[in-house]
């Protein structure tokens, strides 16, 4: 609110000092903008750097009127977004305070629109166009009525008002038939048959004759044209369903322009009709493909394809991997997705005399539903911040996770290789020596690397939690779920190389209870923790461990910790 009463105060003290400029209707520069609005046509990009050289301080009020909207003409025409509205603001609401030649009213209106329109402000820019194709009738400007009117059926497209979209798109076609540009009317071919797959009883078979329609101009045209109008067709018989003419469709589109990013959709359509057929190397190869495209939706659908092919293959790891590629691009997509402006009963005000008054009041309705869908809009950013930095913290901590599991696994190898050494030259007393300190030193770091694994086992933090509550804890009842010993016994063997089945294959006298304990041992725990989760005395667990260590056949130089450490 605060920039845009900044915005009125600005273009309010603009306006003044152009009303208090303006002597007459004349230019003081006419033919400098008759050579750029001629250079436009031909050169936009050059146009523009025209315009950049003009200082508009130094213009008075009509030169600074046809300055702006050449200038705004010229960053449309060179696919330049526009971003501020401050400019058009001043020259739209100078043509109408002075009754600029009509000509010039409807341009300013119509690039204020397009600027409305690139800074996502749906209802304004369908106020701008609308008032362009009033005054565009007036004129009887063929070009206008076109250009106004598709641009209102590209707004209320992005809106899903797909058959008020496709009324519009009807009156633009008419009038750019007239002008013979055979680009804008394959343009409108195109979307108003994404309109016919879109709305809510699909029209598939008028959708087509439109894309044909729309490839027939194709010929006359550039190859990207052709592409778009093959990436179409593709798309279409994707809904009918007919995957075989997807897949040729799809291959055709991509022949013109061998770039996989910009093919993301192409790829991801073939791939999703290769999973109908049940082929599924080759659906995983275009799925593949289709990931590196630039479009967050496309990149997320293809993710959630691959995990289901993933999935049929049983190749569960890597459909959990994708699966969260597609979590992940899921909440991207819709962090970045703005909220649509309610735009109704638009057609009840094409050349209507009360459209001065519909403006004032949809101005009002306007500017409270901004501030409502500005709030959510915010607190719906925010929570989705939080759970992608949450995610994308937790995605590196599992695998941080896995490298740490692999390396404790490589040590324990390497301990079982070198005590099979040691065997092998018992009589040799110099390699037994360096083989020692080697075991010794793999020891210490299959030690290492399991502690840095243990505070990220959910069974470990669930035990220490246990703790934490010891005042509830019974005296004299074991405090440990089954689930919490089924994870305590899963994780552990997931980290140590399964732990607890090397334990019993090598002392099959061992007990349950007897595992259990060497579990929390292994674990770290004090006798006195133990003695609380498992309801015993302290004296009670020296007691266990005494017996445990007979069973294990230890020396007396060995202790029952360091043996579990290192086993």
């Amino acid at each position: 609110m605060i920039k845009t009463f900044q915005q009125f105060l600005i273009s309010f003290f603009l306006i003044s000092n152009l009303l208090i400029s303006c002597q007459k209707n004349d230019y003081k520069h006419p033919e400098l903008w008759n050579s750029i609005d001629l250079l436009m046509k031909s050169n936009p990009k050059q146009a523009l750097t025209e315009l950049s050289k003009i200082s508009p301080d130094t213009l008075d009020a009509w030169d600074y009127m046809r300055y702006g909207i050449l200038l705004t003409q010229a960053q449309d025409k060179s696919y330049i977004d526009h971003t501020s509205d401050s400019l058009m603001n001043v020259v739209a609401l100078y043509c109408d305070s002075l009754k600029a030649p009509r000509d010039l009213h409807l341009r300013s209106h119509y690039y204020r629109g397009r600027v409305y329109h690139d800074m996502d402000r749906s209802t304004m820019a369908i106020q701008d166009y609308l008032i362009t194709l009033k005054i565009a009738n007036e004129l009887q400007d063929h070009e206008f009525i076109g250009l106004s009117a598709t641009n209102i059926g590209r707004v209320l497209v992005k809106n899903r008002l797909f058959e008020l979209a496709d009324e519009f798109y009807a009156i633009g076609q008419k009038s750019i038939e007239q002008t013979n540009d055979t680009v804008k009317l394959f343009i409108i071919w195109i979307n108003r048959a994404y309109i016919d797959m879109d709305i809510d009883t699909p029209r598939y078979a008028e959708a087509e004759k439109k894309l044909e329609r729309a490839y027939s101009l194709s010929h006359n045209l550039a190859p990207v044209f052709k592409q778009r109008a093959r990436m179409a067709f593709s798309s279409l018989y994707s809904l009918v369903p007919d995957h075989q003419k997807t897949i040729d469709w799809s291959r055709a589109a991509i022949l013109v322009q061998p770039d996989t990013a910009r093919h993301g959709d192409n790829y991801l359509l073939m791939g999703k009709a290769y999973l109908h057929l049940n082929n599924l190397d080759s659906a995983q190869y275009c799925l593949q493909k289709s990931t590196f495209s630039y479009k967050d939706a496309i990149r997320y659908n293809a993710y959630a394809n691959l995990a289901e092919v993933a999935r049929d293959q049983g190749l569960w790891k890597q459909a959990l991997t994708w699966n969260d590629s597609s979590h992940y691009y899921f909440y991207k997509m819709e962090a970045q997705r703005r909220s649509a402006d309610i735009v109704s009963d638009i057609k009840d005000f094409e050349h209507s005399e009360s459209l001065k008054s519909y403006l004032k009041q949809s101005r009002k309705k306007q500017n409270t539903l901004y501030i409502f869908i500005c709030a959510v809009l915010l607190s719906f950013l925010l929570i989705t911040y939080d759970y992608v930095m949450t995610r994308r913290r937790s995605k590196v901590y599992v695998y941080q996770m896995e490298v740490i599991k692999e390396r404790f696994s490589e040590k324990i190898d390497e301990i079982e290789h070198l005590n099979n050494l040691l065997m092998e030259c018992e009589e040799d007393k110099a390699q037994v020596a360096i083989l020692k300190l080697q075991i010794e030193q793999a020891k210490s770091e299959t030690t290492t690397a399991f502690n840095n694994i243990l505070p990220g086992l959910s069974s470990y933090r669930a035990t220490q939690e246990l703790l934490a509550k010891a005042d509830k804890l019974s005296p004299s009842e074991e405090n440990i779920s089954k689930k919490l010993w089924r994870d305590i016994e899963f994780e552990l063997n997931c980290v140590t190389n399964n732990f607890t089945s090397r334990l019993l294959q090598k002392y099959p006298d061992l007990k349950q209870a007897d595992v259990r304990y060497c579990c929390l041992l292994k674990m770290g725990f004090r006798y006195k923790d133990m003695s609380l989760l498992l309801g015993r005395t302290p004296r009670m667990m020296y007691n266990r461990r005494t017996k445990i260590s007979q069973l294990l056949h230890l020396s007396d130089d060995e202790t029952l910790e360091g043996f579990l450490e290192q086993f």
